[in-house]
């Protein structure tokens, strides 16, 4: 599939499909996918809800109890076509294997393992587990680094802020190396 309509030009010159395509596009792929779904297993798969709220460094994600596909847009914005064909296929590969699963048409999956695979394999798509798309624009804001220091002597701790909140809050952490508590 290759969007052609409806772009727009972003302030680099490069030509992106407005959201309302983007979501459309990926609307049409999941109804492409749940269709050859049940016309070769049988079985009705429930309506997938779409969320375009993914941040960070992860393309997608798929909740199989909310029957759901968390998407990043701005992944998807970057690699429109890869991302409509294969994140999406990969995502929905994960709704499938449950639902095979549950009608217990195959032993219990693995995220990425042999089912899924398989899987992935009838749809045509390679079986990535990971995608290689830049992330530099969809990264979330790096933490601060807090020095803390142990039982070894001069080489000190660099702890996130998440881990230096926990450690404020009374939880304990030792090095790995030295076994001895972590400390400001």
């Amino acid at each position: 599939m290759i969007i052609t309509e409806h772009f727009t030009k972003t302030e680099s010159g490069l030509a992106v499909p407005k959201t309302a395509d983007l979501v459309r596009a990926c609307e049409e792929r999941v109804i492409e996918l749940r269709e050859y779904y049940e016309r070769k297993f049988e079985h009705r798969m429930p309506e997938t809800r779409l969320r375009f709220n993914l941040k960070g460094k992860v393309a997608g994600t798929a909740n199989s109890n909310k029957n759901e596909i968390r998407i990043n847009y701005v992944l998807l914005k970057e690699n429109t076509e890869h991302f409509i064909k294969q994140t999406l296929g990969h995502e929905y590969a994960h709704l499938i294997t449950d639902s095979l699963w549950l009608y217990n048409l195959i032993s219990k999956p693995t995220a990425h393992g042999r089912e899924w695979k398989k899987v992935m394999r009838q749809l045509n798509l390679r079986p990535d587990r990971c995608h290689n798309y830049d992330t530099t624009n969809s990264s979330t804001k790096k933490q601060r680094r807090w020095k803390y220091t142990c039982g070894c002597i001069g080489r000190p701790h660099m702890i996130s802020t998440t881990i230096h909140n926990r450690i404020k809050g009374g939880r304990k952490y030792r090095c790995q190396r030295c076994k001895k508590p972590i400390t400001r």
